[in-house]
């Protein structure tokens, strides 16, 4: 068992080494939070302006329940993870679509064929590092919810199932952009 964890995490590390000294990497993530900020301020600066103009309303209706309806969660929150989930479409495939192509044109392919490690291994080991990448997709959604969390009083459960389900996201679109790859 030691000899193919050692392996395992050997593949792990091999390719995220290769993805983090891509470029292509980091213009990923560098596309991702640069739109992701773009959203989450959209979004904030919307959600402000209509709690002012909610209040002004709701003043001169001498109706103060109206700006207690207004829900952080159903307006920023899941406009921001329903942005997230879009971004993730488009984003993922690019980090993902090279992994065994760019294998087979450096001619590094016959060599990860040959080591010491069975095919399963292999898959798995190349898998879980291209899952370590975009997870890094993950990791920066959740800095926005932070700085929500930090700011606001947002509902914490919708949060969290939500962020749950963004990585379950990551996880099959990784899948399957590794699948297509091969």
């Amino acid at each position: 068992w030691v000899n193919l964890l050692v392996s395992d995490r050997c593949l792990i590390a091999r390719e995220i080494r290769a993805q983090v000294y891509s470029p292509i990497a980091w213009i990923v993530w560098t596309l991702f939070l640069f739109l992701a900020g773009w959203f989450f301020f959209s979004l904030v600066v919307q959600f402000a302006a209509l709690v002012e103009s909610t209040a002004g309303y709701a003043e001169m209706m001498q109706n103060r329940e109206l700006v207690e309806r207004l829900n952080l969660n159903e307006i920023v929150i899941a406009g921001l993870f329903g942005n997230f989930l879009i971004l993730y479409i488009f984003l993922i495939p690019v980090l993902t679509m090279r992994s065994f192509a760019e294998e087979r044109k450096q001619g590094t392919d016959e060599l990860l064929l040959t080591a010491p490690v069975t095919p399963g291994q292999l898959v798995a080991g190349k898998y879980l590092g291209q899952l370590a990448i975009t997870g890094v997709l993950v990791v920066g959604a959740a800095f926005y919810v932070a700085v929500l969390l930090h700011y606001g009083d947002p509902e914490k459960g919708p949060i969290a199932t939500g962020l749950i389900g963004l990585g379950l996201v990551v996880v099959a679109l990784t899948a399957i952009g590794f699948a297509v790859s091969t």
